[in-house]
């Protein structure tokens, strides 16, 4: 915590500081002697107004405490946390009132709470849109819920002065409410979402602040703005606002900074303040070592001086810039937040979510949008999941529901219920038979993919951690690691719905992100501070990699030991798994204010990109954040088809979802199995081959047999390209294939059996013909187990065999490092 002062904009003595974590509400006493705050490991301190804290620190609360309350009286103090539940305590010993006991609001969450002005009721804002009002004095449930306020939070409730009415923020809209019925009477609508509300003492006056600076004032009577919008011109979220008890100052906090603001200067038709009023100069910017991040109720003006004075600005003193890498692209267009992104399997391509309620999909190559923004008008977003094969998106929003997408933006009629609340997290299982939801309401469902249906062996897992924010699948399939609102991690048989590991507790407010290591042998976490690392058997906690601000998504890249981290703040690093030491530069923007919601890899792993606060997808080469490396192999075009990779097939160059870019050309080849979007294929010496062919035709040999084409195969509504293609390939010259589709060689009696009608196991098609010849070229001790076609070292071309290709023939021959072809 920290004191400033009105007048000279400057810091008040040292901050205030008690090691107890991060401070999400604050709450003055009605007598202004006693500041009470709520931090993120679920206690409440109490600090008088020099900065002295007391020695009892009250516990209760399993979470971060978001929201403080003071009655009229002073007698007691009421706390809302993420666990859901309220605490109305004595003020001067800090115990539970047993008559009352923990309020359990069944909200998903409390996030804002107010006393009314006679002390008989308390409004409670949820994490489920809700809003409730209880009697403080027997915890009795009086109005509600209210539901449907069509947010992700109820985020500020505040009581008119009569207690007739109460104002409520959550998306953007300022609602106004019978206190008595919760008929809503009113609501104010501002162009972005808000996140808090204060009300004038003095005037009938609202003022509302949000989301990219939204910052206005409202005459409560006539339901009309007042005055300009009075917010900054750097548009970020503001998350506080208050009067002073006079009613002649108004200010409001959000990434690291306090603005204060003459309420005159902004609605001048309201009444003048009487002559002792400050005078107001120009603004002016007052730097000092500032906050990571202003939450609640952080003012409250108790005097005013005669002196003059300015509107301040209290900002965070800017570091030395250090050199940073340069991000390859910046994807922009969305209105709001992007909670989620994936890389599809081509590598080219990038699909956002956003609170917004639309899905986009970017070119990576170019860094421009591809089509239309996709839309539902089912609200925000807030997770995306592929489907292993690469073909399908899964899309979790704010109503609990859960849409099926292709990647070219086309959605399946059928969208899945089942949640109460909003969907955070989404996983397919490795085999993509099934998806897990997590959703506010406390519980993951695990569905069949094809129908939507929940598993009824498993039925609702009931987490019991107050909210699941994260879920992830083991690689095996077997176990779902999920990330609580109450800061706990649990580990569950995703075949029974049994709980395997866990509850490991006391990780922080919330477990934001859980990445499982690529042999399942750990489990990764970003809640706080820290990227833990667990034993997935035991739930030990192994390592943790300490950063300055708190996480919110880690991911682990595929191809390298790398995890990379995002969260508050701007925070960007990447850290080596195996020494657990920083790899590379922070690599945040020079806007380090915002707070990054999503980081992942591409496929192969060369990319990494993030999203966040800033509206847009902001692309990096993981070599320029981490140079130390080892940078994926290029794609030569010096390629040795005589030793065919496994399953590799070259597909025809006019097949369907034709996706090539930087991410493709260098991959290393996979075959084409659920799991990838189509078949991996080296485009370079493919097409360099053909162009050699055509300028320089073979001189020796007879014309190749062709093995004729396969009827073309239908599509799916989820299927854009469902399988290999067949291509026309030479047969001529059994024993030395050049450049040619990598194929399986069987022993002739399998070889006929194939022919024969069997369908490959791997892409559930017609198999074509065998080249016949090489099959019958095997010698007869050959096993009787598919080998890969392989050169003899007599087949390989000596410096007698090599052609003569002409004069550029042989330039582009060595120019371009295509291999020798051997005489026959």
């Amino acid at each position: 915590m920290r004191k400033w002062d009105c007048d000279t904009g400057l810091l008040v003595g040292e901050p205030w500081e008690s090691e107890a974590g991060a401070i999400y509400a604050l709450a003055l006493s009605p007598d202004g002697k006693t500041i009470s705050c709520g931090r993120d490991n679920g206690s409440v301190e109490m600090w008088n107004t020099d900065g002295e804290m007391s020695e009892d620190i009250w516990t209760g609360h399993s979470s971060w405490v978001r929201a403080l309350s003071w009655p009229p009286s002073g007698g007691y103090i009421a706390s809302g946390s993420s666990d859901g539940t309220i605490l109305i305590r004595k003020a001067g010993i800090g115990k539970v009132e047993p008559e009352i006991g923990p309020i359990k609001t069944q909200q998903g969450g409390v996030d804002s709470l107010a006393y009314s002005h006679s002390g008989d009721r308390i409004a409670s804002g949820g994490y489920n849109e809700t809003i409730c009002i209880w009697n403080s004095h027997t915890g009795e449930l009086l109005v509600g819920s209210i539901k449907d306020l069509e947010a992700m939070s109820v985020t500020s409730v505040v009581w008119s002065l009569d207690d007739s009415k109460f104002y409520s923020a959550s998306d953007k809209f300022a609602r106004v409410f019978d206190s008595t019925s919760g008929t809503q009477l009113h609501r104010l609508e501002h162009d972005e979402r808000l996140y808090s509300l204060a009300l004038s003492s003095k005037n009938d006056v609202l003022a509302c602040v949000g989301y990219h600076g939204v910052a206005q004032l409202w005459d409560t009577e006539f339901h009309k703005p007042l005055g300009q919008p009075f917010h900054q011109q750097d548009g970020t979220m503001l998350r506080c606002v208050s009067f002073s008890p006079d009613g002649q100052y108004l200010a409001y906090g959000g990434k690291t900074k306090i603005s204060l603001w003459m309420v005159k200067d902004i609605a001048p038709e309201l009444p003048c303040p009487p002559p002792s009023c400050l005078e107001v100069d120009a603004i002016n910017t007052f730097i000092e070592e500032g906050h990571d991040n202003v939450y609640d109720d952080f003012f409250r003006v108790k005097r005013l001086s005669s002196e003059s004075s300015k509107i301040s600005i209290l900002d965070e003193a800017s570091t030395h810039a250090q050199p940073r890498p340069t991000p390859k692209h910046k994807f922009e267009g969305h209105r709001d937040d992007i909670c989620s992104f994936i890389f599809l399997h081509d590598n080219v391509h990038i699909v956002s979510g956003s609170v917004d309620g639309t899905m986009r999909k970017w070119n990576c190559d170019t860094g421009l949008v591809v089509g239309r923004p996709w839309e539902s008008g089912e609200g925000s977003i807030y997770a995306l999941a592929l489907s292993p094969d690469g073909k399908t998106i899964s899309c979790g929003r704010y109503n609990g529901s859960v849409e099926m997408w292709n990647t070219d933006g086309e959605m399946s009629t059928d969208i899945w219920t089942g949640h109460s609340s909003w969907v955070w997290a989404l996983s397919w299982s490795p085999s993509g038979g099934y998806i897990a939801s997590g959703s506010y309401d406390g519980t993951i469902l695990i569905r069949n993919a094809g129908n939507g249906k929940v598993e009824p062996k498993v039925g609702p897992i009931k987490t019991q951690q107050g909210g699941v924010v994260s879920l992830a699948y083991s690689h095996s399939g077997n176990r779902i690691a999920s990330g609580g609102y109450n800061g706990t991690i649990c580990i569950w048989n995703s075949n029974t719905g049994e709980l395997l590991v866990g509850a490991i507790e006391d990780l922080g407010p919330w477990v934001t992100s859980v990445v499982w290591s690529l042999d399942d042998g750990k489990l990764y976490s970003a809640s706080d501070k820290f990227a833990r690392v667990f034993d997935s058997t035991s739930g030990t906690e192994l390592h943790r990699f300490e950063h300055d601000r708190n996480l919110i998504s880690v991911a682990l890249s595929p191809k390298h030991n790398v995890l990379a981290c995002v969260g508050y703040g701007g925070v960007a690093q990447l850290w080596d798994t195996e020494t657990h030491k920083p790899q590379g530069q922070p690599f945040h923007q020079e806007d380090c204010v915002l707070i990054l919601r999503c980081v992942a890899f591409s496929q192969h792993g060369q990319y990494l990109a993030y999203s966040g606060e800033h509206n847009e997808v902001t692309l990096w080469m993981v070599k320029d954040i981490a140079p130390e490396l080892l940078s994926p192999s290029p794609s030569c075009l010096e390629v040795d088809a005589t030793t065919p990779t496994k399953g590799h097939e070259i597909t025809e160059e006019g097949r369907d979802n034709v996706y090539d870019g930087f991410f493709g050309s260098s991959e290393p080849s996979h075959p084409f199995t659920y799991g990838s979007s189509h078949p991996s294929h080296r485009p370079h010496p493919f097409s360099l081959r053909r162009l050699w062919n055509i300028l320089i035709p073979s001189r020796h040999g007879p014309p190749a047999e062709s093995i004729p084409l396969q009827p073309r195969i239908k599509r799916s509504f989820f299927a854009r390209h469902t399988g290999p293609q067949p291509v026309t390939v030479s047969a001529a010259r059994p024993k030395k294939l050049y450049w040619t589709a990598p194929r399986r060689v069987l022993p002739e009696d399998q070889s006929a059996e194939k022919e024969n009608g069997n369908t490959d196991a791997e892409t559930g098609q017609s198999s074509s013909a065998a080249a016949q010849s090489s099959s019958a070229a095997a010698p007869s001790s050959m096993p009787q187990e598919p080998q890969l076609l392989q050169t003899q070292p007599s087949t390989r071309p000596t410096q007698e065999d090599r052609y003569d290709y002409g004069c550029w023939g042989n330039f582009l021959h060595a120019a371009c490092c295509i291999p020798d072809r051997p005489r026959t």
